[in-house]
């Protein structure tokens, strides 16, 4: 089963509409250079998958992303092939495991990441002379013999998997060895390592060493044949130099080639990895044959989380997570026309972007009101506020893709409840008097400020009734007038006072002058 079919993460549908960044795998030196592919995303969680390609694969790091989670695959070794009845009659060997790692390493967002993904080494073939390929990776090639007959090969190398970002090697893990048949039994390859060393399989001839399997410090050495016939043929060390990017991946070694008549079988070639494996030996007709080790793994010290998983069998992949990137909010707010006491407020908060969820809090200064949930953007919450002023502001949440914002300061004024009109006038009109000036002002209480009106009889003449409620003018004529005044703020009911009656005197006459009189004396 694949590194891909194990390990797929079925993180599918949401995309990555709205991030305003873009992802890009680019498949270095294939056909399709330019092209793109996304992640998935759901749930807040980002999943991005690299396959077999045979070529690096370059993938840029999201604007907002600072971490990933990477599972990181090599491929497996070849299994050995038998053809023709002329051999030991045993089984052979199956290809080592590839090692698999996981870890979460710190990344620089707009950054490139290279991803190496190896394959598996090609199983053995009965045409020894064209021996079984080593994987994409760094695997190596089985080891061949070019006379007849022959009776099957050993596998190639696994490639190892390798995370590369602009500084140097992330994570590595070491493809396994290919496997053979020594004298008859089956040699299986070495497991690639996971996070240290790859595993040089135990022999199970007496005397014969498999390839020795890759170390953190040093590549695997050649397996060598010392049981058997007494022409010998040793294996091939892995590369010396390590691992260090797409281009410098430390290969396993590649199978000794043998020219001996009656050829049986061919060695397995060494797992690729951080450092590479060595290839199995042989002796000169090949019926004793020893296997590959498997590739070295490797995890940055930056690393974080790291665990080794179980081997894999068939080709390697890498498969990256990370929280999806936050996209920044901003939140407003507003309120229902014309707040009034008694009548409740709606208040609405309007969350941009448009897809954001969560809640929205509205708070009155430093008191809560309530929440609303935020559906298309918006939530709505029906406030009972006082008559008065008030501070109001809405604060989101947030949700899996969108930050949290405040809203800023709306002042609203609630106004006092609409009341029907009450007179307050506590004493009835003066007595007035013709040709004076003459003033008096009705009173009523109510919302909104009522109007005031004649509502029957006559006013004296000269005098009128203005809206707010002022009797005034100069009386014309004396008597008594008889009548009512309304108070109407449209509200029910209005209030009318009255009947009331003006006196009107008439202006008193002027007195007689006195005329005094003089006495003189002598």
């Amino acid at each position: 089963m694949s590194t891909l079919s194990r390990r797929a993460v079925g993180r599918l549908g949401a995309g990555v509409a709205g991030l305003g960044v873009a992802a890009a795998l680019i498949f270095a030196g294939s056909p399709a250079a330019n092209a793109t592919t996304l992640p998935s995303c759901s749930n807040g969680i980002c999943t991005i998958s690299f396959p077999v390609t045979g070529a690096p694969q370059i993938w840029t790091v999201p604007v907002g992303v600072t971490s990933i989670t990477a599972t990181v695959d090599g491929a497996s070794g070849g299994t050995a092939n038998i053809t023709g009845s002329n051999f030991f009659g045993g089984g052979v060997g199956s290809g080592g495991a590839g090692g698999a790692v996981s870890a979460t390493v710190p990344v620089v967002p707009g950054s490139a990441l290279t991803a190496v993904v190896g394959s598996q080494g090609q199983n053995g073939t009965s045409n020894t002379s064209t021996p079984a390929a080593g994987g994409y990776g760094g695997g190596g090639t089985a080891g061949a013999i070019t006379t007849s007959p022959t009776h099957g090969g050993g596998g190639g190398g696994g490639g190892g998997s390798f995370l590369f970002d602009n500084t140097g090697l992330l994570l590595a893990a070491g493809g396994g060895g290919g496997g053979t048949a020594d004298g008859g039994s089956p040699a299986p390859g070495g497991a690639g390592g996971s996070t240290g060393a790859g595993a040089t399989p135990v022999d199970p001839q007496p005397g014969n060493t498999a390839g020795g399997g890759g170390t953190e410090s040093g590549a695997g050495a050649g397996g060598v044949v010392t049981f058997g016939a007494p022409s010998f043929y040793p294996g091939n060390p892995g590369g010396a130099a390590v691992t260090s990017s797409a281009a410098a991946i430390s290969s396993g070694g590649s199978g000794p080639s043998s020219a001996t008549a009656g050829a049986y079988m061919t060695a397995g070639g060494g797992g690729g990895g951080y450092y590479g494996a060595g290839s199995g030996g042989t002796d000169g007709p090949g019926g004793y044959s020893t296997a590959g080790g498997g590739g070295s793994g490797f995890v940055a010290a930056a690393a974080t989380n790291v665990a080794a998983l179980p081997g894999i069998t068939g080709d390697g992949s890498i498969v990256i997570t990370y929280a999806e990137p936050m996209v920044a909010s901003s939140t407003t707010v507003t309120a229902s026309g014309n707040p009034t006491e008694g009548t409740p407020t709606t208040l609405t908060a309007t969350v941009a972007p448009s897809d954001s969820t969560g809640t929205a809090t509205f708070y009155d200064g430093t008191t809560t009101l309530g929440t609303g949930t935020v559906t298309g953007g918006t939530a709505t919450f029906a406030a009972n506020l006082a008559a008065g002023n008030h501070s109001i502001t809405a604060v989101y949440s947030g949700d899996a893709t969108h930050t949290g914002s405040t809203s800023p300061v709306l002042e609203l004024t609630v106004v006092p409840a609409p009341a029907a009109p009450v007179f307050t006038t506590s004493t009835p009109p003066a007595t007035g008097t013709t040709g004076v000036a003459y003033s008096y002002t009705f009173t009523a209480t109510g919302l909104p400020t009522p109007t005031y009106s004649v509502s029957s009889g006559a006013l004296p003449a000269g005098l009128s009734l203005s809206s707010t409620g002022v009797l005034s003018g100069t009386p014309t004529t004396p008597g008594s007038f008889t009548f009512a005044v309304t108070a109407n703020n449209g509200v029910s009911p209005s209030a009318t006072t009255g009947p009331l009656t003006i006196i009107i005197a008439a202006l008193a006459a002027p007195a007689t002058p006195v005329i005094g009189t003089a006495t003189f004396t002598g």
